[in-house]
């Protein structure tokens, strides 16, 4: 989840840092500087924010990027398989910066429906995923990560734009970041550290317990469990962030415990900062998608940084009810400390950034 964490880190160094220009290599020329950017999804947030300023870059150039970016963003997808894909919205661009993909009127700001982000999930599998390596459940539940998608998008669309004093952030930026990592390259990762570091995070413990059902270094270990990689989504935004929108103030100098309730009430049933009724059960219902596709869940956003997954201990935290079913406590667990919700010292960081990571193939 490195370039889509990257986005994150680029947003928050740009609103710690308005008025300084932002440099980004030693290129000569205002073009290569720009063209440096262009291959990653964090170098393209970095070019299309629309009141900034790149070390060497004038705003003529800029801008020209801006719409060359736009127009291609609305011919997408094409038919080429990429190691990632992803579609940003621009709320200050006065005419197309809002993708078609993800909103039905770009022209109103209405959000596409649960169809046509069923439509899209196939679009961004099929972006990066190539046909032979699309298998077990996730060939099965396009519609459970279709309503996650949708969920995840539609909670950052009536949150993340605007800001906790209830004026709209000029220059708002969220979107939706895919990635394929091929079970191959993530064996071979923990083969040549011989081992786990004591230092790993929730990600690396997660892909390491999967594949530890013996000696990491056998290949029979990728083929016993019939993976073929997993299949990262991300929907992030450049908004006042979670812990934020719901106290309804700056939480810079709240305690990560104050910060991470915050955080957990917002994803509670029922729940809600909008004081809209019917609201509140989005992201709740998200956990319970999450459940039949045995995904990972990580969520960074002001100085919280949590998780859970439903692969390893998938019955933890879980409450029973009358009729027999079970539904997942809202309860995350600690990037770093693992399985406790006891939250660590983080940085803060700008706006939400929800990543997805979901097996490709039989657990």
């Amino acid at each position: 989840m490195l370039e889509s964490s990257t986005i994150q880190w680029i947003s928050t160094l740009w609103h710690s840092a308005r008025s300084d220009s932002i440099e980004i290599g030693q290129l000569e020329g205002e073009d290569q500087r720009l063209k440096q950017l262009v291959p990653s999804a964090p170098g393209v947030v970095l070019a299309l924010l629309p009141s900034g300023k790149i070390k060497g870059v004038n705003r003529r150039l800029a801008a020209t990027f801006r719409k060359q970016f736009i127009d291609h963003q609305s011919h997408w997808p094409d038919l080429a398989v990429s190691n990632s894909a992803f579609l940003v919205c621009l709320d200050s661009y006065p005419k197309g910066g809002l993708s078609r993909k993800l909103y039905a009127d770009p022209s109103r700001g209405q959000v596409t429906d649960w169809e046509g982000f069923r439509l899209l999930v196939y679009d961004l599998i099929n972006s990066v995923v190539e046909e032979s390596k699309i298998r077990g459940e996730i060939s099965r539940r396009v519609d459970n990560i279709s309503s996650i998608l949708f969920e995840l998008f539609k909670n950052t669309h009536d949150h993340a734009r605007i800001g906790v004093d209830g004026s709209v952030i000029s220059d708002s930026v969220r979107g939706i970041y895919s990635r394929f990592y091929p079970i191959e390259d993530i064996a071979r990762s923990f083969k040549e550290i011989k081992g786990l570091p004591e230092e790993t995070d929730a990600l690396g413990h997660y892909f390491h317990n999967i594949l530890k059902s013996g000696p990491i270094s056998q290949p029979r270990v990728v083929a016993k469990r019939d993976l073929s990689g997993f299949l990262e989504l991300s929907v992030f935004d450049a908004g006042p962030g979670m812990a934020a929108r719901w106290k309804g103030r700056d939480v810079s100098n709240c305690d990560p415990k104050e910060q991470y309730d915050a955080v957990i009430h917002c994803l509670s049933k029922g729940n809600s900062s909008s004081s809209t009724r019917g609201r509140g059960f989005g992201l709740w219902r998200v956990l319970q998608e999450l459940i039949k596709v045995k995904g990972f869940i990580r969520i960074r956003t002001n100085r919280v940084h949590i998780y859970r997954q439903y692969a390893i201990l998938e019955k933890l935290h879980m409450e029973r009810h009358a009729d027999g079913h079970e539904t997942p406590k809202e309860k995350f667990y600690d990037w770093r400390k693992l399985y406790t919700s006891s939250p660590s010292e983080y940085p803060s960081v700008n706006g939400t950034i929800i990543s997805i990571m979901l097996p490709l193939g039989e657990l």
